[in-house]
């Protein structure tokens, strides 16, 4: 007899970043086409079984005892054999041991395809796959029960989405970003640490020479190296609060920027200028975080690079649009473009962040003249692009 399957339609599950659309694709077909649930239990028709057969995802079907009915070659490739007349129960010596995100092993009656069977559905499992021979991989298994017109579970359907190179190139991304953080908690650390360090050992060994020949001047030398040292300190305190991970996501961005403003120039000869609106209706948690890490690295910027006394940050929320505005008058720079080649990685995190928003960010700035930072985000988008 025929009966059309899959009530239930798989759907594709993203949970490790951008992949392609195929997670779930197949099971979809089943909501148009129909299954020989006879004899033999559940098989595809002829077009079905094509289409199955040349899908680029992994596919099997068993019959409601757990015996595989059908595997196409993508299925076949993960196994690395041919895995049709064997049973679920020898799952794991077909396509290797399963284990969960965290190294956990899931038994073969756990497995999705197994689970279905029962009428579960799975979607988009992240498993990572052990071969005996101890090669392994990355799938994205989904499966449904397979039902008769009575409503009776009779098989199910699984899908297979080898992932494996996509987790390389997660990997190498990820340890390249910890690379560049390294790299940059290093040059904060000599920017601050190694610098006022050396600074310090260099008075103190001039005072260690003067000390027996003119003491007063000796314990003039020790006084500068105690300022040094209580500026070293302050130094020390900003650069913890810019590498801490603190998280701002459920605050005020004017009340979360006036905070972290008034911390970076704690101690300061600085004049720091507050005009900061609270949130208006239409900005949304997402977006008061893009917000406050633009601010964040702006500050940041200008403590480090401007030389500047006055410090100005704006927070304005207009009709369609919020716009934050950090001013100096420090010694600024000759502009680039943010598209340019040349651009600092602080120039680039402003527009990255600010792209992710729907947003932009303009950089005014000349020599020995300041710098401007204006950042523009719409408060109302039809949807958010992913951040980087």
């Amino acid at each position: 007899m025929k009966a059309s399957a899959f009530s239930n339609t798989l759907t594709s599950k993203n949970s490790v970043g951008k992949l392609p659309a195929a997670v779930g694709r197949l099971p979809r077909l089943f909501s148009v086409a129909s299954l020989d649930t006879g004899a033999n239990g559940p098989f595809p028709g002829s077009l079905l079984q094509t289409l199955l057969r040349s899908a680029p995802d992994g596919t099997v079907v068993c019959d409601g005892r757990g015996a595989i009915t059908m595997v196409n070659e993508g299925a076949k490739r993960l196994a690395q054999m041919d895995p049709e007349g064997k049973t679920l129960k020898m799952a794991p010596s077909i396509w290797g041991e399963m284990f969960d995100p965290n190294g956990h092993r899931i038994p073969a009656v756990e497995w999705p395809c197994t689970r279905a069977l029962a009428g579960k559905v799975t979607l988009g499992r992240e498993c990572h796959m052990v071969r005996s021979d101890n090669s392994s991989y990355d799938i994205l298994f989904s499966a449904s029960p397979i039902k008769n017109t009575c409503r009776r579970t009779v098989g199910s359907i699984a899908t297979l989405t080898d992932i494996t190179e996509h987790k390389r190139k997660e990997l190498v991304l990820r340890e390249q970003m910890v690379l560049q953080e390294r790299g940059r908690i290093a040059a904060e650390m000599h920017d601050t640490v190694v610098q006022s360090l050396n600074a310090i050992v260099v008075q103190l060994e001039a005072a260690e020479q003067e000390y027996l020949e003119d003491p007063e001047h000796a314990r003039q030398r020790l006084r500068r190296v105690r300022e040094v040292a209580r500026e070293s300190l302050a130094d020390i305190r900003r650069s913890m609060w810019t590498l801490s991970g603190e998280s701002f996501e459920n605050e005020d961005p004017a009340a979360a920027l006036a905070f972290f403003a008034q911390k970076v120039f704690a101690d300061t000869s600085v004049h720091l200028e507050l005009r900061l609106e609270e949130a208006a209706c239409g900005l949304t948690p997402k977006m008061g975080l893009g917000l406050l890490r633009i601010g964040k690295e702006a500050l940041v910027n200008v403590w480090k690079h401007a030389q500047a006394t006055k410090v100005r940050v704006e927070l304005n929320y207009g009709k369609q649009d919020v716009r934050l505005s950090v001013l100096d008058n420090g010694q600024g720079f000759l502009s680039v473009p943010l598209s340019s080649t040349q651009r600092g990685f602080g120039l680039f995190g402003f527009q990255r962040r600010a792209d992710s928003l729907g947003g932009k960010v303009v950089v005014h700035s000349r020599p020995r003249r300041g710098t401007r930072v204006v950042a523009t985000i719409p408060l109302r988008l039809p949807r958010l692009r992913q951040a980087a």
